[in-house]
């Protein structure tokens, strides 16, 4: 995928070949969240609902932290990778020690065989036009800590402001990896809302 245009294509062909035409709840982890937010945009007659886990690039851009460490694993050492995955992931990797060893294996694998991947997005963070058009009811679970977000608390608060049908969730002390670290809260929030 080289641009956005092919990232919603491809969840185009997805869905008509599952068969779903509308009434689609679509969630998303990281940049599964930008990628479900481009969809709605595209096809909001599909999309009933979106949730939202750790956005990246809805309310705010990546911050330079994340950049910088990111670059860091570039010389392809797997210790540079730990490091960084530590860092974005802390709860997986204290938690889920052989989950976390698991995922840097994944990482390893698909760097040695398509090389480093870039996912298309359109800008570094959406705009308020495109936050504004999405209409469809939405979760946004967002952890207080996320490295991944340049400021948690100002995503919130654009997105509660721009997004008529938002439903938001700070969630203290909570990371990138906010899935392992709150896995309970997390799930209730998301059936109760799907539901």
């Amino acid at each position: 995928m080289r641009g956005v245009d092919d990232l919603r294509l491809w969840l185009d062909a997805v869905l008509d070949g599952l068969g779903l035409t509308n009434g689609i709840p679509m969630a998303g982890q990281s940049y599964g969240c930008y990628a479900s937010a481009e969809y709605a945009l595209h096809a909001p007659q599909r999309v009933s609902k979106l949730v939202w886990i750790a956005p990246v690039m809805i309310g705010a851009p990546i911050p330079q932290e994340f950049v910088a460490r990111l670059m860091s694993v570039a010389d392809g050492r797997r210790e540079s990778l730990e490091e960084y995955c530590r860092w974005i992931m802390p709860s997986i990797a204290v938690k889920y020690p052989e989950e976390f060893d698991r995922r840097i294996d994944e990482i390893l694998l698909v760097r040695e065989r398509y090389g480093t991947m870039f996912p298309p997005v359109r800008a570094a963070v959406m705009s308020d036009d495109d936050l504004q058009r999405i209409e469809v009811p939405t979760l946004d679970i967002l952890g207080e800590c996320d490295g991944a977000t340049a400021d948690p608390h100002e995503a919130i608060e654009r997105v509660e402001s721009l997004m008529p049908h938002v439903e938001t969730i700070l969630v203290p002390r909570a990371g990138h990896d906010i899935v392992a670290a709150e896995t309970e809260l997390v799930t209730q929030r998301l059936l109760k809302f799907l539901q």
